[in-house]
């Protein structure tokens, strides 16, 4: 009679451990799925390897799309946000006015209080940044010796210790370049690729995830047998992260960074065997 007791109490404590991680893992993965913009922004804080471009005068960002520069292709719209004060500090939103004391310029793009703007400087340095939306550029304007333009081909959320070209003198103003919709549409769009291997031949089940930036939202899918994946109804006028993944191959640049206006087909990723799939 004890040892069914005993019995008893052990298998019902082991169903009970087993629901209760069970319960764990399913809490754990909707915490994931719900998870904001601001806890992907880490992984795009651009390495060292971004040197600026010095560029005499004044430039905009609209220059700089208009431009056939390709350290500059990346960027789509004419969409900048300009600070046009001399080293400027504080918290400000993407809006037109007078913000901290500071004169702050919207241009291209709809105005936006629900996002903002942090940015540190003294003298000719930008100790710091951090931004609520993607920046593909900077452009930072001090004395007479032109502008010093920080390109970010894959977007960025914040980097440190920018300067001006003049460095005997102080910052005049800074420019945040961002890929933006002027009127976004609010008919939903597609994103579609196909993932290939070096020699061309497609790849199947490859996980694709592709995750809204500004809600952390994400789907997944995988590769079919002819490599190719394929999102649809994804909100116009957003930014998102195209990530693939598998065990069996690395991919050349495997998290892409978008500005989604309007259907984008043929996103394409090229993947790579690994060594070790190879034995």
């Amino acid at each position: 009679m004890k040892l069914k007791t005993f019995s008893d109490s052990f298998f019902n404590l082991f169903f009970f451990s087993v629901a209760l991680l069970c319960l764990v893992g399913i809490s754990s993965f909707e915490t994931m799925a719900q998870k904001s913009g601001n806890d992907f922004q880490t992984s795009f804080a651009p390495d060292a390897s971004v040197q600026p471009v010095a560029i005499s005068g004044n430039v905009t960002c609209k220059q700089l799309k208009d431009s056939n520069d390709p350290k500059f292709a990346h960027i789509m719209t004419s969409a900048s946000f300009k600070i046009d004060e001399q080293s400027p500090n504080g918290t400000f939103t993407f809006t037109t006015g007078t913000q901290n004391g500071y004169k702050t310029e919207l241009i291209g793009a709809s105005e936006d209080s629900s996002r903002n703007l942090t940015i540190k400087s003294t003298g000719s340095i930008v100790n710091s940044f951090s931004s609520q939306k993607l920046i593909t550029a900077v452009i930072v304007k001090g004395g007479n010796e032109g502008s010093n333009v920080y390109p970010y081909p894959s977007g960025t959320f914040m980097d440190t210790n920018l300067t001006t070209a003049d460095t005997q003198n102080g910052i005049s103003h800074v420019t945040f370049c961002f890929n933006d919709s002027i009127n976004p549409t609010a008919a939903p769009a597609m994103v579609s690729g196909r993932i290939r291997d070096e020699s061309g031949k497609p790849v199947a089940r490859v996980l694709v995830t592709v995750i809204n930036l500004s809600t952390g939202e994400y789907l997944q899918t995988q590769t079919d047998m002819s490599g190719r994946y394929r999102f649809e109804n994804l909100p116009t006028g957003e930014d998102y992260l195209v990530r693939v993944y598998s065990r069996k191959y690395t991919f050349t640049s495997n998290n892409r960074v978008i500005s989604l206006l309007e259907d984008l087909a043929d996103f394409d990723f090229t993947a790579v065997q690994k060594e070790s799939s190879l034995r």
